[in-house]
């Protein structure tokens, strides 16, 4: 059936959405010969942080992957395919909207956080050619309906969930999932778990890397750096993170195999010669206790240095003998979450640590001579300042800790700023009947700290301090490393 609606000889099929779900806004006219399978224009964005031209270059700028391998599958369908990174590129709202008219596409595919829906908005209200845009991220099975208010008169599908096989069936209009929900001109579709869509298997998708034009980058550690996903899906369940997996179990979690990550890693060696070290970007390469002799062997067999995110309880109870190992692996950094400092606040976000003793872990990791990078959340809901006091002690003890062993402790601190789909942000706004207040740039955080301004967002204020003291401790973690984070 696919191949006959790609050929359809030589007829002009012209499609009208609001005649039923299985039709496209008329704007589009699809014009197919014989023997010739129709290659559309779609413009892939990888949405801005910012609604102006950012100028900020004191951060490192992660790739846009996931969407990289939808770009990736859509190009290999004979696509003509071209792919803009906003944030790498630190371009604005209104060159996005210039670019969109210019380049006239058929399809636009952007992705959509909380931090920056006014802005995905913005653009997508703003374009008056006739395109079909085609938004996806964590957040739309949270979103999908206020998207649905829009002021414009192009079509819009939301996606929820793998994009690599849906989004070419949303192009060619051969689509055999019907949308979980319809509204006039927009549909939104969950790809979970049970969705023909789903990539059961995401050892074999492939990645085109020459989309992610602003990679390698220099990293931290002076190291020429690529990023690298493994896995998708979180088996933790941080109450402040849309990831969460009881907010997500209809997505089935998935890991690449051992095997598929060292080819990658050699693909990497040869594309990329000058390349030293690899950055690993999801949750679960070191999801435990049992994943780090697997990596020590993935990382064994190449010559680069590798940072991870990483979690506390991998590391409980493991020998120091293996976290020797791990360094002579490569491993010179790991990303943890620590969040705070108060036993109180780390109950309520679902992060609680009383079954291990994180200085102690911390003390051995270091020991090691691996570094880390420790990530802070301050201003939870209902945080006092004596707790805010806790995280920043806890955060100079670690500090001190990495000094004595001769290691690093680097620190990066957030203002919380409740995500959709979150259980935090279902607890606030619950029972609210006002509109939720929209996360924007935190701009007296950036002018205090001076810099670092695409971490600095707010909702508002949901601790018990007020925002002065609130932003002093956030200022005083991160001066524990003098902004280098």
């Amino acid at each position: 059936m696919q191949l006959f609606n790609k050929y359809l000889y030589g007829i002009l099929l012209i499609y009208n959405f609001r005649a039923g779900w299985r039709f496209w806004d008329n704007s589009i006219n699809y014009q197919l010969n014989v023997g010739r399978i129709v290659k559309y224009k779609i413009l892939f964005i990888n949405s801005p942080l910012f609604m102006a031209e950012s100028k900020d270059n004191s951060e490192d700028k992660l790739p846009p992957i996931g969407l990289g391998y939808i770009a990736t599958s859509i190009s290999n369908n004979g696509h003509d395919v071209e792919f803009l990174d906003a944030v790498s590129g630190e371009i604005g709202v209104k060159r996005i909207i210039e670019k969109i008219k210019s380049a006239n596409p058929d399809f636009v595919a952007i992705n959509i956080f909380s931090t920056n829906y006014e802005l995905v908005k913005k653009i997508v209200t703003s374009v008056d050619i006739k395109v079909n845009f085609i938004i996806g991220g964590i957040v739309t099975k949270s979103i999908y309906k206020l998207i649905n208010d829009w002021d414009t008169d192009n079509h819009i599908d939301i996606v929820f969930g793998d994009g690599e096989l849906i989004t070419e069936g949303i192009i060619n209009n051969n689509l055999i999932q019907e949308p979980d929900a319809i509204a006039d001109n927009r549909r939104f579709f969950l790809v979970d778990s049970k969705s023909p869509y789903f990539v059961q298997n995401i050892s074999n998708l492939p990645l085109n890397r020459s989309f992610f034009e602003y990679e390698p980058i220099f990293n931290h550690h002076g190291d020429i750096e690529i990023s690298v996903v493994t896995s998708r899906g979180c088996i933790h369940d941080c109450a402040f993170c849309s990831a969460a997996r009881s907010m997500n179990r209809e997505i089935k979690i998935r890991k690449k195999q051992k095997e598929s990550i060292k080819n990658e890693l050699k693909q990497i060696s040869t594309m990329y010669p000058n390349v030293t070290a690899i950055r690993i970007l999801d949750d679960l390469f070191l999801k435990n206790r049992q994943s780090l002799p697997e990596a020590i062997e993935i990382f064994s067999e190449t010559h680069y240095n590798w940072r991870s995110m990483a979690h506390l309880k991998t590391f409980k109870g493991v020998d120091q003998n293996l976290l020797i190992e791990l360094k002579k692996s490569g491993c010179i950094e790991l990303f943890i979450g620590i969040e705070s400092g108060s036993d109180r606040v780390l109950k309520i976000i679902n992060k609680e640590r009383a079954d291990i003793d994180t200085l102690a872990i911390l003390h051995n990791i270091f020991k090691a001579q691996i570094g880390v990078k420790g990530y802070f959340i301050l201003g939870m809901p209902s945080e006092t300042e004596a707790e805010l006091i806790e995280t920043y002690e806890f955060a100079k003890k670690i500090k001190n800790i990495s000094i004595e062993t001769g290691s690093c402790f680097r620190v990066s601190a957030f203002q919380f700023r409740p995500y959709h789909g979150t259980k935090i942000y279902n607890h606030l706004f619950a029972e609210s009947s006002e509109d939720n207040p929209s996360i924007t740039q935190n701009i007296n955080l950036t002018k205090l700290i001076g810099g670092r301004s695409g971490f600095n967002f707010s909702s508002g204020n949901y601790s018990e301090c007020n925002e002065k003291t609130l932003l002093k401790y956030i200022k005083s973690i991160l001066d524990l490393n003098n902004f280098q984070v």
